[in-house]
């Protein structure tokens, strides 16, 4: 479905959206696979850290 809105986004020339939805795409694919995100990588990081101390 991102993919497809991507390719809507890319017709109406609205970078900003295409990004978007090209992330939310990747986002869905790396669920199914199960490859490493970003989100993991930020959630390994900050998750040895206590913020507000």
């Amino acid at each position: 479905q991102s993919v497809e809105n991507a390719l809507v986004q890319i017709q109406n020339q609205a970078g900003e959206l295409v990004a978007e939805d090209l992330r939310q795409a990747q986002n869905s694919l790396a669920e199914i696979t199960g490859t490493f995100s970003s989100d993991d990588l930020l959630g390994r990081i900050f998750s040895s850290f206590c913020i507000g101390k």
